[in-house]
C-alpha cells in the first residue's frame, strides 16, 4: 500500500484509533493505580495545573517530532514533520474532550480501580492495533522510538522499554519537584509498560476478520507479521 493510498478510510481509522487509545488513557488516569508510560509526564503536569493534559500531550509530542527530524535528518521529509505535528493537535484536542466527557472520580473500591486499570489497557491497546492497521501516521512517541531504531540499529522493543524507563524517571523528578512525592507512578504504569504490547500482538494474531473489515487493502497485500511486531514491542 502506498502512501497515499486509501486516504478517507485510513485517516479516519488513524483518529478513531486515537479517540479509543485516549479513552483507554482516561481509564487508566481515573483507576489512581499508576498511568501509562507515556501519560506520566502530562499527568503530573495537568494535576499540577500548569495545562491541560491534552496541551502538555501536545506539547510533549511536538518535541518528539523535533527528536525524530534531528535523528534522520533529510531522511524524514518535511510533509511528514507536518503531519505528525497535525496529528499531535488533533490528539490533544481528543483527549482534552475525552478527559472533559470522563470527569469523575476515582473510585474507592480498589476491585474497581483494578478493574478500570485493566479496561484501559484493553482500551489502549485496541487504539494502538488501530492505528498499526491503519498504516497512516504513526504518533510522535512511536515515530521518535522508529527514529532511535533507524540510527542505533537497535531492536525497536528494547528501544520502546528504554524510552518509556526514561519517560518514567523523568515523570518521577517532575512529580518530587512540584509536588514532594510520587504521583501517577504504580503498579498501572509497570503493567501498561508490559502488557499492552502483549495485547496488541494478540488482536493482531485473533482478530483477522475485523482487520479484513477494517483495513481490507492491507490484509489483500499479505501484511508482514514481523513489522507489527516491531510496532507493538514494548507499548
Amino acid at each position: 500500500m502506498k502512501k497515499y493510498d486509501h486516504v478517507p478510510r485510513r485517516s479516519f481509522l488513524c483518529v478513531l484509533s486515537m479517540v479509543i487509545r485516549s479513552i483507554g488513557m482516561v481509564l487508566t488516569i481515573k483507576a489512581a493505580l499508576g498511568v501509562s508510560p507515556l501519560t506520566t509526564v502530562p499527568y503530573i503536569c495537568a494535576t499540577a495545573g500548569i495545562l491541560t493534559l491534552g496541551n502538555i500531550s501536545l506539547i510533549k509530542n511536538v518535541v518528539q517530532v523535533g527528536i525524530s527530524k534531528a535523528l534522520y535528518r533529510r531522511a524524514m521529509p518535511w510533509d511528514e514533520v507536518a503531519a505528525q505535528i497535525v496529528i499531535s493537535f488533533i490528539f490533544g484536542y481528543i483527549l482534552d474532550a475525552v478527559d472533559f466527557v470522563m470527569a469523575f472520580d476515582a473510585p474507592s473500591d480498589l476491585a474497581i480501580r483494578f478493574g478500570l486499570m485493566i479496561a484501559g489497557c484493553v482500551v489502549m491497546a485496541f487504539g494502538i492495533y488501530m492505528e498499526i492497521l491503519s498504516s497512516f501516521i504513526l504518533l510522535p512517541a512511536d515515530g521518535m522510538n522508529r527514529a532511535v531504531e533507524y540510527v542505533t540499529h537497535w531492536d525497536y522493543g528494547y528501544i520502546k522499554i528504554l524510552t518509556d524507563l526514561l519517560v518514567v524517571v523523568a515523570a518521577a523528578i517532575i512529580s518530587l519537584l512540584l509536588f514532594g512525592e510520587v504521583i501517577g507512578i504504580g503498579i498501572g504504569t509497570v503493567v501498561a509498560m508490559l502488557w499492552v504490547g502483549w495485547i496488541v500482538h494478540w488482536m493482531f494474531r485473533h482478530f483477522t476478520s475485523l482487520s479484513r473489515v477494517l483495513m481490507p487493502y492491507r490484509i489483500d497485500e499479505r501484511f508482514d507479521d514481523s513489522e507489527m511486531k516491531g510496532d507493538v514491542a514494548g507499548k
